[in-house]
């Protein structure tokens, strides 16, 4: 598993977490649960840099121009395209270099140029984006 890969589970396993209630005890101040060692520990620049990197994996994994596309990154199609993102473009090495570029940057410039200077586009970009989901899902189902 690569760095990118790794970075996604986690983002995956961390965003499940924060949808299920916790019953965490309260730390002091200055102190932050730690479910691993089921104490409270003291924040520290580590801690902070590991909170920090996953702030910025949760922010990084959108969809940026599916999102643009459909109008909410939560639509079907969207969940669709992370799937293909994660179970086949992450499994094939050149797939692994697309997804590096697209979230370098390009990705999210990409959809802001849609959204602010080319809407025109976006019936254009959803059919063949609605073309990929279905040929997976036929696929997958099958």
């Amino acid at each position: 598993m690569d760095e990118i890969e790794k970075q996604i589970d986690k983002c995956r396993k961390q965003s499940t977490q924060l949808t299920q209630p916790t019953k965490e005890p309260t730390c002091p101040v200055g102190q932050l649960y730690d479910p691993n060692k089921k104490t409270c520990s003291v924040v520290t620049k580590g801690i902070i840099d590991r909170v920090s990197n996953t702030v910025a994996t949760v922010i990084t994994s959108k969809c940026f121009i599916a999102t643009a596309v459909y109008g909410d990154e939560n639509a079907p199609e969207v969940e669709t395209l992370r799937e293909i993102r994660d179970n086949v473009l992450m499994k094939d090495k050149l797939g692994k270099k697309f997804v590096e570029f697209y979230y370098s940057g390009a990705g999210e410039k990409t959809a802001e140029f849609i959204k602010n200077d080319a809407p025109f586009l976006i019936p254009i970009i959803k059919k063949e984006l609605d073309y990929v989901v279905n040929k997976y899902n036929e696929e997958k189902n099958n």
